[in-house]
């Protein structure tokens, strides 16, 4: 099993599973958008909230809509990398591997990337409401697409094996 395990391929489904990871949850805040406005404007200070709309319940169901939304987004992009490793006749282990290492590194809050989801957030920014999540939402989702693009079209992951040369006495 350990000579199907292709670190250059595992490292390559990283990325872009990440993004669809990202747009997930990005996307998932579209489940009640003026609760996460009103969370996103307070920039973690409590007295910006004005009451309206802010129950458990409320918050309650934006955090599970957000982490479902992320889970079948990175669903979605687990599949579409089993789709491209059977179509180079890599072995699927590999993509598998990637999405476990994404997805816990998500769970355990391991993953260290606010600086570059906030980078991802930046296109949005001049918007509000619904079209900051759809805009960053959709940026995400383009880019995992083009890395599985390019992922899909490069040459030089079907060559990654070691050989030993041995030296004769």
């Amino acid at each position: 099993m350990f000579r199907k395990l292709n670190i250059k391929l595992i490292v390559l489904f990283i990325v872009p599973l990440w993004l669809f990871d990202q747009a997930g949850e990005i996307l998932g805040y579209l489940r009640n958008p003026a609760l996460a406005e009103q969370i996103r404007h307070s920039k973690g200070d409590m007295s910006a909230f004005n009451g309206e709309g802010l129950t458990v319940v409320n918050l309650t169901d934006l955090v599970l809509a957000s982490g479902i939304a992320s889970v079948l987004a990175l669903l979605v992009g687990l599949i579409i990398s089993l789709i491209i490793c059977r179509k180079h006749k890599w072995h699927w282990i590999n993509a598998v591997l990637a999405f476990v290492l994404v997805y816990l590194s998500g769970w355990l809050k391991f993953d260290g990337s606010n600086y570059v989801a906030g980078l991802l957030r930046l296109p949005g920014e001049a918007l509000d409401g619904i079209w900051y999540y759809v805009t960053n939402g959709l940026v995400c989702i383009s880019l995992g697409i083009l890395t599985f693009f390019l992922i899909s079209f490069s040459k030089g992951s079907n060559n990654v094996h070691v050989t030993v040369k041995q030296q004769s006495a």
